[in-house]
């Protein structure tokens, strides 16, 4: 049986974001069945929350219920000017949605085979010109509230995306990632995690602010939910203090919490959420300098912590290979799109993907890829 979840790329070389909209909205899937929309590309006018705010404006005259909705700030690449993530439910599976708001913050509850869902998209603070560590704690501290109104747990997150403006810039003599993972941290510090950490990315955006996106699972009871390690890879919330970045106030430098895959397993489904990779062995950085050869380790990388070898060793007795169905490929350097398209292609070809220009969290690094892969059951 095939998965609910089923994510879709679209792009755009319309300039004009009105115009760009209703070409994307255009070749959409059934809009029945659309849980989130998460557009891509530059800022309109120098604010976040004016084309934010556009997006939203446009999206809403081709609906009757409106989906979720996120603005990520990182330009396509490519001849695209715009792109589009759809994340809907297979047409033909009894998955429902519910859209909903707590204190102003759009999410969906979904009824999968699974269990039950909650997805939030592009969850922002209240105000983010705001310092990092302050928009950090305000961030979770809605979550938190959300979570709980719902009846969710922080364990429960299967799934989160941590957009991080300027990733590696410092403000006030402390890193961006550095203050968001410590923020995550004590968000994270009130739950056991009894199912691993989420699987998660943490990228940059081309603006100073926070977002998070995420998709908590509350498991039925046929239902496992399983962390997966990269034997090539120390584990992140492992990681030594020498690979993270401290600084002058910040006495506190906090591991990036998150798994190198999560899986949901039923009778009948299965899909793995894959977590940002990039070119990291153990927990140093690899090929310094050349992103050919960062691509073709990352895409190892990722090769081989979906394999049945790996699988196994995670301690699931896996009777089939697991397919890569789709990808985000996040590129530090635009000049090099075209090389790391190639090796991307090489690997994976007639994939659904999407190529978007952002710095990764470390600054050597220039590419990360994340994905969705299934296994047939």
């Amino acid at each position: 049986m095939n998965n609910p979840i089923q994510t879709s790329y679209f792009e755009t070389a319309e300039p004009e974001l009105e115009l760009a909209i209703s070409q994307l909205i255009s070749v959409l899937p059934s809009k029945q069945k659309i849980v989130s929309l998460a557009f891509f590309g530059n800022i309109i006018n120098n604010s976040y929350h004016t084309t934010l705010n556009s997006i939203r404006n446009c999206v809403a005259a081709h609906f009757t219920t409106l989906p979720l909705i996120s603005f990520i700030p990182q330009p396509t690449l490519g001849v695209s000017c715009f792109g589009l993530e759809v994340n809907s439910l297979n047409p033909l599976s009894e998955s429902t949605i519910e859209f909903k708001k707590f204190n102003s913050i759009p999410y969906a509850l979904i009824d999968l085979q699974w269990g039950k869902s909650i997805w939030i998209e592009g969850l922002s603070a209240d105000c983010i010109s705001d310092q990092y560590s302050n928009q950090g704690l305000n961030i979770f501290t809605k979550l938190t509230e959300l979570l709980h109104f719902e009846g969710f747990e922080p364990h429960q997150i299967v799934r989160q995306w941590n957009y991080i403006g300027n990733i590696v810039d410092f403000e006030n003599g402390n890193q961006h990632y550095q203050l968001f993972n410590n923020a995550r941290t004590k968000f994270y510090e009130q739950d056991n995690f009894v199912y691993g950490f989420p699987a998660a990315t943490g990228i940059s955006i081309s603006t100073n602010c926070l977002l998070v996106s995420l998709i908590a699972v509350k498991p039925s009871f046929e239902t496992r939910i399983i962390p997966i390690d990269n034997t090539l890879q120390i584990p992140a919330y492992k990681y030594s203090n020498s690979v993270l970045v401290g600084g002058e106030t910040e006495y506190l430098k906090s591991t990036p919490k998150f798994e190198r895959a999560k899986v949901l397993i039923s009778s009948k489904q299965c899909i793995i959420f894959v977590s940002g990779t990039a070119a990291i062995r153990n927990e140093k950085s690899s090929h310094i300098d050349n992103v050919s050869l960062q691509t073709i380790e990352t895409i190892a990388n990722i090769n081989y912590l979906i394999s049945s070898v790996n699988l196994i060793n995670n301690g699931w007795q896996v009777k089939s290979e697991a397919k890569l169905t789709s990808i985000r490929v996040y590129v530090k350097n635009k000049n090099d799109f075209e090389t790391v398209k190639t090796e991307v292609e090489k690997a994976w070809p007639a994939i659904q993907s999407i190529y978007l220009e952002a710095e990764v969290c470390r600054p050597e690094l220039l590419v990360e890829i994340e994905g969705i892969a299934e296994i047939q059951i």
